[in-house]
C-alpha cells in the first residue's frame, strides 16, 4: 500500500483536506475542514464579511 516514501509522505500530509479526511477523529476533521474554509474565503474575501454579494 505504500508506493513510495516521498509520495506516502505528502499524502499524509496533503491528503487529509481531500481523502483522508474520513480517517481522522471527527473533531479533527472539524477542525481541518473549518480551517480550510477560513482559508478559502480569506483568499477570495479579504473584506471581514464572507458574503457573495460583497464580492
Amino acid at each position: 500500500f505504500v508506493e513510495s516514501g516521498r509520495r506516502g509522505a505528502r499524502k499524509r500530509w496533503n491528503g487529509p483536506r481531500i481523502a483522508r479526511l474520513d480517517e481522522l477523529d471527527p473533531a479533527v476533521r472539524d477542525a481541518v475542514i473549518t480551517l480550510i474554509e477560513a482559508a478559502k474565503t480569506r483568499r477570495v474575501d479579504r473584506p471581514s464579511s464572507p458574503t457573495p454579494e460583497a464580492a
